[in-house]
């Protein structure tokens, strides 16, 4: 199965519990997915690049997939969406029918988890990570490794457990871990975590240059 974050703005079904990830300035994220399986080469490890501004504005950009001729990306300007195929040029248009729709851009999504996976964790958003694990009164405790100390926060619900690490009690996160029965089953590096001082809302306008196929 080809692996994508561009599908979790469209498909945060019913059993999404997260409260309203709004945040005040623009940020940019770029993230790897480093979770054991996924062999080195492989698509799926490349890093993915998001921008967030409050509930209705995203943009995910993926890196070219050679193997499947598709070089995604994915705009959202609610109630908007674009999904956008940069290798050939061409894209679709949504329209949210709710009037309110906002944007989720969870971190692990239930629908590719296995079963008993906790709804709770649908709270998980990235550019919201520091509020979902207050909201879980989640103390930060300082973990000593080989690449030095961090902070570390985690949440435990039944066989699952979410654990972060920043460098500090001030830094954005560094590494997110989810831990299936004390194994580790996902591992998702921050490569950048960053806010943008001067909003350009180019970056969520409809894309130029595409042909839309509705």
């Amino acid at each position: 199965m080809r692996h994508s974050i561009l599908v979790v703005m469209l498909v945060a079904g019913p059993w999404l519990l997260s409260a309203q990830c709004e945040p005040e300035k623009m940020i940019r994220i770029v993230v790897r997915d480093a979770s054991p399986g996924i062999p080195e080469g492989h698509f799926a490890r490349e890093p993915k690049t998001m921008y967030r501004y409050g509930a209705k504005y995203a943009r995910l950009e993926e890196a070219p997939d050679k193997a499947h001729k598709i070089h995604g990306l994915m705009i959202t300007s609610q109630p908007d969406s674009w999904l956008v195929n940069l290798e050939d040029k061409t894209g679709q248009h949504v329209v949210d029918p709710d009037p309110n729709g906002k944007v989720h851009i969870i971190v692990f999504h239930g629908i590719e988890m296995p079963d008993k996976f906790p709804a709770e964790f649908g709270k998980l958003e990235y550019g919201c990570e520091l509020a979902f694990f207050a909201s879980f009164g989640s103390p930060a405790e300082t973990l000593k490794t080989q690449d030095g100390d961090f902070i570390k926060q985690a949440v435990g619900i039944g066989e699952w457990m979410v654990v972060l690490l920043r460098k500090s009690t001030k830094s954005p996160p560094s590494v997110l871990f989810l831990f299936h029965n004390n194994e580790i089953h996902s591992v998702i590096e921050y490569l950048e975590f960053s806010e943008i001082e001067k909003i350009d809302m180019k970056l969520f306008a409809k894309p130029e240059g595409i042909t839309i196929k509705n």
